[in-house]
């Protein structure tokens, strides 16, 4: 279950760090939302959050014992999170979080 903990808080860092990150780019600097999420894809964010999340579920695989249940979700995790996937859910909220912020 170590493994699963790790997984589960590299991916809980994964789709949060860019909300942290926004936010204090927005309230410091005045970044607009449109600039922020132009500068994750030209920095090719998702898709290095992507294969970091993918290389630690290969390690968590493994690493885990044979009766892991992260050889059955590690797959379908991979497959399904993919970097279109990441930004369409991280573009909307950075849009959202950008209108509440500026009221």
């Amino acid at each position: 279950m170590k493994t699963a903990g790790k997984l589960l808080f590299s991916l809980a860092f994964i789709f949060l760090s860019p909300f942290f990150i926004f936010l204090i780019s927005l309230r410091l600097s005045g970044y607009s939302a449109s600039s922020i999420k132009t500068q994750l894809v030209q920095a090719n964010a998702y898709h290095e959050l992507i294969q970091s999340l993918n290389i630690t579920i290969d390690e968590a695989i493994q690493k885990g014992e044979a009766d892991d249940p992260l050889r059955i979700i590690g797959p379908v995790l991979k497959r399904e999170l993919t970097p279109v996937y990441l930004q369409n859910k991280i573009e909307p909220a950075i849009d959202g979080i950008a209108a509440w912020m500026t009221g």
